[in-house]
């Protein structure tokens, strides 16, 4: 019976893990509150909540090995255990308590069931739960016919027409004309905003006079910066065409901290765009694809070599690669300036550790953190240099250009090359050198959503500080709009942000800078050559290496994508 924990349970071999922090408290209170009857079965339940915990989805068993391996988690206990000893120990355990398990198809009470399983994967139920939903959802827009509510002809005419188009962009247009479902695939400046742009376009036109008034479009993505950079950038083709924009979390009513429910509800909408897709996690692809009347149409546009969400499954990265989704991958870049940065982005999606040594050769490209105090103070100069104003830069407006211009990206928040004290370390610097009285114009990144301020978590910011006798003191803080107006705000209505001289590599998707300084420090390793791929293609002009040449090297052998039992259900 669940629920009650045994306190009497005793295992040597598990409590040797727990001895060396390989599981944690949460692990051995979860797998013992299932009341396993022998030690292989607590192993086995510990590491399903643990690699749960860690946002992958589902715990494959095969004949000799698993997936996720145990190496991929806790590195510094992993070093004390023999891995193929765990891994049997997980197997057994496995099988031992599959017997007490139901599985999909079984029965249809196999959803109450704490843990699931679909033939040799094994879930926690609300995994399960949405990966199931997922899977229906997605098979039944694949069957279904989206409802023709333009002239076809018209659509094709116009599409062809089209001289801006490449014959790329022109198929994803086609895809999704014809499908309830469809991607757009592709890495950063291959055009994928501009072709949903005049995807919308073409679509709106194609309607004759009586049925444009009905025609319900929403432009959508994970945060707020995100839904307002896409509609700004859908508006400059599609001027007269109404359109919604909306978070996802607001788009589907998720409120933060509330469970939601599949409470069957359908959105009104008869195209609904959904950028950065692959920010997406496993609940809210659930809840989106179960939100989408059927015959509408519904695009997936997105970067599937970029970051996993931080939270569970990689379901966009999985999706992309079905041979049952219509999709288009977009290959021509013309936002880089400078090929470098496209050079080492395909040096790292293809492994190859080779050509990064041209790499390290170059002074003013890498920056060896192997010399640590050096290295900082190289650091702190350049950001000196890029942060500073001159007194004919004090406009609002070129602060902006200024800040937008270089940015300083970290994949740790702690630590001598983390976010938090590279923040530190360049406000003193450049506070210390202001005149008393002087202002210091602070970038700040928003940390919480505010929509009745319109200002969202991501969206980059200046807080005006004054230097006095007494001390700094904080004045107002601006923001930027994407028409490039100004708005300004109390100090007093925004209390949630951070200083943004420095940012996380996370919080960084789908953001462009000119120029980029990436660091990359011990501990880096766990995040895989996605994390590294995504900083490299933040940058349109250039961009400079603060890591260690083993860092890079082991970097681009480790991938942080999270394989399900996804793509195996869709068959």
């Amino acid at each position: 019976m669940f629920g009650q924990i045994d306190k009497e349970l005793n295992f040597s071999y598990f409590e040797d893990l727990r001895k060396k922090e390989f599981f944690s408290y949460l692990d051995e209170f979860f797998a013992k509150y299932l009341k396993p009857q022998n030690e292989v079965e607590t192993i086995f339940l510990a590491y399903l909540f643990l690699i749960s915990k860690n946002g992958y989805i589902s715990l494959e068993i095969q004949k000799d090995t698993i997936y996720p391996l145990p190496k991929f988690f806790n590195v510094d206990s992993f070093l004390q255990i023999d891995e193929k000893k765990l891994i049997e120990k997980i197997i057994l355990g496995s099988d031992s308590f599959s017997k007490k398990v139901l599985s999909f198809g079984e029965d249809k009470n196999f959803q109450k069931s704490i843990v699931c399983r679909y033939e040799n994967f094994f879930y926690l139920q609300k995994n399960f739960v949405f990966e199931t939903k997922i899977i229906k959802n997605v098979k039944e827009l694949l069957l279904s016919r989206p409802k023709e509510l333009f002239v076809e002809e018209t659509f094709t005419t116009l599409l062809e027409n089209e001289k801006t188009l490449n014959a790329e962009q022109k198929k994803a247009i086609q895809n999704f004309f014809k499908n309830s479902i469809s991607f757009i695939l592709g890495g950063p400046g291959t055009g994928k905003t501009y072709t949903a742009a005049h995807l919308i376009d073409i679509f709106y036109k194609s309607f004759d006079s009586t049925k444009k008034e009905k025609l319900k479009i929403v432009a959508t993505a994970f945060t707020g910066k995100a839904t307002s950079h896409l509609k700004s950038n859908i508006s400059k083709f599609s001027k007269d065409i109404e359109i919604d924009a909306k978070t996802l979390h607001s788009l589907l009513n998720i409120k933060e901290g509330r469970s939601k429910f599949f409470e069957g509800d359908k959105l009104c909408y008869d195209l609904i765009i959904i950028d950065e897709s692959s920010m997406l996690d496993l609940k809210i692809i659930a809840h989106l694809l179960d939100s989408i009347k059927k015959d509408s149409r519904v695009v997936f546009i997105g970067d599937p070599n970029q970051i996993p969400p931080i939270e569970s499954g990689n379901i966009f990265a999985e999706l992309s690669k079905s041979n049952k989704i219509p999709k288009i991958t977009l290959k021509r870049a013309v936002r880089f300036e400078n090929s470098n940065i496209l050079d080492i982005a395909d040096l790292i999606n293809l492994k190859n550790e080779k050509a990064f040594e041209d790499i390290f050769a170059k002074k003013d490209l890498f920056y060896d953190l192997e010399k640590t105090n050096q290295t900082k103070k190289d650091l702190l100069n350049m950001a000196k240099t890029n942060f500073s104003l001159s007194k004919d830069e004090e406009s609002i407006d070129n602060i902006f250009a200024k800040i937008n211009n270089f940015k300083i990206l970290s994949s740790l928040k702690k630590g001598p090359f983390g976010v938090d004290l590279l923040n530190h370390e360049i406000f003193s610097l450049l506070y210390n050198d202001l005149d008393l009285n002087h202002h210091l114009y602070v970038p700040i990144i928003i940390t919480k959503n505010s929509h009745k301020l319109e200002l969202y978590n991501g969206q980059i910011g200046i807080l005006q500080i004054q230097k006095t006798i007494n001390g700094p003191i904080k004045k107002q803080i601006y923001f930027q709009k994407d028409d490039k107006k100004i708005q300004t705000f109390s100090i007093y209505l925004i209390n949630y942000y951070e200083y943004a001289y420095s940012i996380s590599i996370h919080k960084s998707q789908g953001s462009e800078f000119n120029d980029v300084c990436i660091i990359l420090p011990e501990g880096s390793i766990n995040f895989g050559k996605e994390l590294f791929y995504t900083a490299v293609t933040r940058a349109k002009k250039d961009i400079c290496l603060f890591s260690t040449k083993k860092i890079l090297k082991d970097l681009i052998k480790v991938s942080s994508f999270k394989k399900s039992a996804i793509l195996n259900r869709l068959i």
